[in-house]
């Protein structure tokens, strides 16, 4: 009830639970990061939230997982599937770039998997806002986190300052993005 219908929703395609929220609006874009050698036929977490169908309730099948519910996932029994991914971003660790439908090389901020998720996404909304590649390459490319900071750092500081440059960079492209955004009660 609170999404209109015409909102534009950007969603992480390999997370059956947020995908879900395209069900509410006309028109939803879908990223996500394609295999990786890492990755597991069977959740070995604890945590597993999403094991049956949500339309047929028959217990659903993983091409891939990474954890909890993150992965590529169909139903048997029905035609529920993960989405077709709109952006999908290859992670070449060897050269620390994230390659986004084989034509976008950026550099991988940080070689987490949730924050090259994070950085997934926010390319995924400056291409739905029509920023050029070249600004994003640009952008996102200047990004830099020391090394030193990072290790001496703990894990919630580190994604604070994380999120902190990709905001800056942000800031810099979407001052020059001809939009307005309209707040409403």
């Amino acid at each position: 009830k609170a999404l209109d219908k015409k909102t534009v929703l950007v969603l992480n395609g390999d997370d059956p639970f947020s995908s879900r929220l395209c069900d509410y609006v006309t028109k939803s874009v879908f990223y996500g990061i394609d295999k990786l050698d890492t990755d597991k036929n069977v959740c070995e977490n604890l945590v597993n939230d999403f094991t049956l169908c949500p339309k047929c309730h028959n217990k659903l099948i993983y091409s891939y997982v990474r954890y909890h519910q993150i992965g590529k996932v169909h139903c048997s029994k029905c035609d529920f599937k993960s989405p077709d991914l709109t952006y999908k971003g290859v992670l070449d660790y060897e050269n620390n770039k994230i390659i986004v439908n084989n034509t976008l090389n950026v550099n991988m901020i940080n070689d987490s998997l949730f924050n090259c998720y994070n950085e997934m996404a926010v390319i995924s909304l400056l291409k739905e806002l029509n920023v050029e590649d070249n600004k994003i390459i640009d952008t996102i490319n200047s990004i830099t986190i020391a090394c030193i900071i990072l290790d001496i750092l703990t894990k919630s500081i580190s994604d604070a300052i994380l999120c902190i440059n990709i905001l800056c960079g942000l800031r810099s492209i979407l001052s020059k993005v001809p939009f307005m955004i309209k707040l409403s009660n």
